[in-house]
């Protein structure tokens, strides 16, 4: 009997050591193959637009809720393109003709800018000072995100673009979007309701009905997720939400450090001023930076954008101002006499003519050239081939020849600082410049984080007004931020576009910037309630705007 009790004892350890030395095993091994192949934080893709495969879409995660899901994806955004990826982002239905014709190597360059496509990361130099300062407020004047044309011109057809948002979310790697899209989706149907709620989705409607949301149409971002695939004129694109959603994701990981926002308020209604115009397109591009840049849901603790009528965001009495309306006029004039006086733009648009409507009789006139690059670019951005006549396609050296045009009139008006176009700009836009200041000089509390979202227009004249030399036509989601930094009780600016510091540049501040390349705050004070005027004989924008003679 004792002899059985021991051999089942010394039987029972086998087993456990060979169970001990088979996990042991299993550990080594897969601890081997998890450090030779580390798992990416990263999906590595084509710099390109692309179909994905079923590898690249990431899959639902249906075991999470909606909040979960949210807080999941801005912790950990999918970046489309790994850091070390160099391979170029290019109209993929031109590519191998970009790559071979060093003859378009402009325009090649223009619609990478120009296009900014959301493959491509979002980069800059936002939140980088020497330490030792503090952030007090960050200012940023958007244009809107990627869209189509404003109108077809009679240009024949227009690029396939799908809009639902829904639909393109689900065929894309990018998890934020797609939560967009979904959120966007459930709010919709909320927001239609008015009885047989419950208490939670009570809650969320008036939160909806309190933010930055309630500025949108809700009929409207219906259609973007429920109705016609097809794109509307002068509609937002997912390329566009997807700009957006980027840059305030971005702005987020840069601004977090400098405890911008804090995560445990109660609501950011207190320390945010967001400006829209009335453009559906503007709306929604704030809208999607606002929901890249708040962590978790906070886009719901937003205040409701105040809408501006005007492309300058001035109000009531700022908005009367006869001189720029006459300044603007001119520089129409300017433009159109720039058109028809020149021998270059009338056989360019002898050579499009050519091509789309050949001996058409009754053939319509073409737009002018910025609606032309308008229309061609929404084929290239979103690596369409471009539109065809009879017997033949629009080439792309003649679209470089529209997009080299347009970027040198805006050059040819600005050239100095007394063109009528300079003049307009320096009158146009004092009123958004002498807000930025005022906040920053009052130290408003409401102006902590300002948005503006608004044009190509509104950018170009910002620019000017700033003294800044890029004046080719913006890029879609371009961005000017304005920062103001204190230290020692003394208050500093840095310009930024586009992510390069162009403080340096900055008319006020040239060669008056500290030993840590900062513009003291005085010095944009000063031009805005003294400087500008100079330009007009005047001592006031008041005395400037109704000048008798401009």
């Amino acid at each position: 009997m004792m002899g059985g009790k021991i051999v089942w004892r010394y039987l029972s350890l086998a087993v456990v050591a060979c169970f001990i030395i088979s996990f042991y095993s299993w550990y080594a091994l897969s601890s081997t193959q998890t450090r030779g192949n580390p798992t990416p934080h990263t999906v590595k893709m084509p710099n390109k637009l692309f179909v994905p495969t079923d590898n690249t879409v990431p899959k639902k995660e249906e075991s999470l809720d909606n909040l979960q899901r949210r807080v999941h994806a801005k912790e950990e955004v999918i970046e489309m393109i790994s850091g070390e990826n160099n391979e170029e982002w290019l109209p993929i239905y031109y590519a191998n003709m970009f790559n071979n014709n060093t003859l378009i190597s402009y325009l090649k360059e223009r619609l990478l800018g120009y296009c900014n496509p959301p493959e491509v990361p979002t980069t800059g130099k936002e939140g980088l000072v020497v330490p030792g300062y503090s952030l007090e407020s960050v200012h940023i004047l958007i244009r809107h995100g990627d869209r189509t044309p404003l109108e077809s011109n009679g240009m024949g057809s227009s690029a396939d673009i799908n809009c639902n948002l829904m639909i393109v979310s689900e065929t894309l790697p990018d998890k934020m979007f797609e939560l967009l899209a979904t959120d966007f989706n459930e709010w919709k149907e909320l927001l239609r309701k008015e009885d047989e709620l419950m208490l939670s989705d009570m809650k969320l409607k008036s939160s909806l009905q309190k933010s930055a949301v309630s500025t949108l149409n809700m009929n409207y971002v219906s259609a973007l997720l429920t109705d016609s695939n097809k794109c509307r004129t002068s509609q937002l694109t997912p390329s566009g939400w997807r700009q957006h959603l980027a840059i305030g994701d971005f702005l987020r990981k840069v601004y977090t450090p400098h405890k911008l926002f804090n995560p445990q308020a109660i609501d950011h209604k207190d320390i945010m001023n967001l400006q829209t115009t009335s453009f559906s397109r503007t709306m929604q591009s704030a809208i999607a930076l606002l929901y890249g840049l708040l962590p978790e849901d906070q886009i719901l603790k937003t205040p409701p954008m105040k809408i501006a009528r005007a492309l300058n965001f001035c109000y009531g009495a700022s908005c009367n101002c006869p001189a720029a309306q006459q300044l603007l006029n001119t520089v129409s004039s300017e433009k159109a006499k720039h058109k028809t006086d020149n021998s270059y733009t009338r056989e360019i648009s002898k050579g499009i003519k050519k091509v789309l409507y050949d001996k058409t009789p009754n053939s319509p006139k073409l737009p002018h050239f910025f609606a032309l690059l308008d229309h061609f670019t929404s084929f290239l951005c979103h690596g369409e081939k471009l539109p065809c006549g009879p017997t033949k396609c629009i080439e792309l050296d003649q679209v470089q020849q529209v997009f080299q045009y347009v970027d040198k009139l805006e050059q040819d008006l600005k050239a100095h600082e007394d063109t009528t176009s300079m003049k307009h700009a320096r009158l146009f836009m004092y009123p958004l410049l002498k807000d930025i200041a005022d906040a920053i000089a009052l130290n408003k509390t409401d102006h902590r984080f300002s948005l503006y979202s608004g044009h190509d227009l509104t950018i170009t004249p910002f620019l000017a007004i700033l003294g800044l030399s890029d004046f080719r036509w913006p890029n879609y989601a371009s961005r000017i931020v304005i920062e103001a930094w204190s230290k020692a009780k003394m208050v500093f600016i840095r310009v930024l576009y586009n992510g390069d510091d162009m403080t340096s540049n900055v008319s006020f501040c040239r060669n008056k910037l500290n030993q840590d390349g900062l513009c003291p705050l005085n010095k944009l004070l000063d031009f805005v309630n003294k400087q500008n005027f100079v330009l007009f004989e005047s001592k006031s924008y008041k005395e400037a705007c109704f000048a008798t003679q401009m």
